[in-house]
């Protein structure tokens, strides 16, 4: 469990750190539709994934599509890890999910406090280490 000082759970998260993940994200997202993404970059969308499906199990996204764009980018990701490393791709409608989810979780980080973040995050982590955890909704397995 991450643990944070109350005034620090207030927080906005830092401005450079907000953009390094947004970056990531969207690189990742760029690479994908290229047909050029590797381990890494899937990885980075997947943690994309699990924050925004994590932010809404915990009511702080209420978009009503969202259950659909997490259903969509997760049967994209699972298509683009049977490619060759390198020449990773999703199709048009997982492609056009994963933007929505990216796009999603960069707004999350930029209005959300640091502890609703860390929160999130420590929910993905649990469901991560769940044994049971492979019967979630959504993405939270490690192994792949």
């Amino acid at each position: 469990m991450i643990r944070l000082s109350n005034s620090a759970k207030r927080t906005p998260v830092p401005f450079v750190e907000h953009k390094r993940v947004a970056l990531r994200a969207y690189t990742a997202l760029a690479e994908m539709c290229n047909g050029t993404a590797r381990r890494e970059e899937w990885l980075d969308l997947a943690d994309s994934v699990n924050v925004v499906e994590a932010l809404r199990a915990i009511g702080k996204i209420d978009h009503d599509d969202v259950d659909v764009a997490v259903q969509s980018a997760i049967d994209g990701l699972m298509v683009a890890i049977k490619c060759p490393d390198g020449m990773m791709r999703m199709g048009q409608a997982a492609t056009y999910a994963m933007r929505q989810l990216v796009t999603w979780h960069d707004e999350a980080i930029g209005k959300l406090s640091r502890g609703t973040m860390f929160e999130a995050l420590d929910l993905v982590h649990q469901r991560i280490h769940d044994p049971n955890g492979c019967q979630a909704n959504g993405l939270f397995v490690a192994k792949v």
